[in-house]
């Protein structure tokens, strides 16, 4: 099949999320005396993780949640700290950790002279612009689509369908859409009736009742796919 437009999620999918987590999450409690170790940065990510799984069903808005894991994380660790300083500190460090995979920007490159590229991303709109372009790949998208900009969290069918608006599509089933999640990229994918690709390079086992059109391990794999 043929496709008018490629889409791809950024974190966890084009961007080393977890390396840019850890590097900001570090600095931050580093640079007010908390503890930095291993062990803290696995807890603080668990319970960021499960916040934002409570944004994508809604249980939790984006404000809340930049604040609230932070004071989350302050109580399981008995640590007395300003959660809402520690947040803004800590969105600004990880504004400046633009950490591609490795083969990212080669498959972007090459994808990007073949099909229209764009960005479909769940973050904070200033955060995820500037790890664009600290990255350099902002001259290879069209469109960077943001859900703090569109006001719609990935699955929700809002952003699907801002996107298509914004694409001038006809046909949903032409968008090709590779990401990582299966509960906010695939799930939505699947609903928006979009071809969707799930990265799944650790080879986890798809347990939801949403299924990719395909499921790669190497996103030089996409480029198999447009061929």
């Amino acid at each position: 099949m043929n496709y008018d437009k490629l889409l791809f999620d950024a974190d966890a999918t084009l961007y080393d999320f977890k390396a840019a987590e850890k590097q900001a999450f570090m600095l931050t409690m580093e640079n007010h005396g908390f503890d930095c170790s291993l062990g803290s940065y696995e807890l603080y990510s668990k319970i960021n993780d499960d916040m934002w799984k409570r944004l994508e069903r809604k249980e939790i808005g984006k404000a809340e949640l930049r604040v609230e894991r932070f004071a989350s994380y302050a109580a399981a660790t008995h640590q007395l700290m300003d959660a809402e300083q520690i947040s803004m500190e800590y969105t600004n460090n990880l504004a400046e950790m633009g950490i591609l995979f490795d083969d990212a920007m080669a498959v972007i490159q090459t994808v990007s002279q073949k099909i229209e590229c764009s960005i479909a991303s769940n973050g904070i709109g200033y955060v995820q612009r500037r790890r664009f372009a600290k990255s350099g790949i902002e001259p290879y998208f069209k469109h960077l689509f943001i859900s703090e900009e569109l006001q719609a969290e990935k699955p929700d069918p809002n952003f699907f369908k801002r996107v298509e608006e914004v694409l001038e599509i006809h046909d949903p089933k032409r968008i090709l859409f590779v990401g990582d999640s299966l509960s906010a990229d695939i799930k939505g994918g699947v609903i928006a009736g979009w071809t969707t690709v799930w990265y799944n390079p650790d080879h986890l086992k798809n347990l939801s009742e949403y299924q990719p059109d395909y499921e790669i391990d190497s996103l030089s794999q996409v480029i198999d796919l447009l061929n």
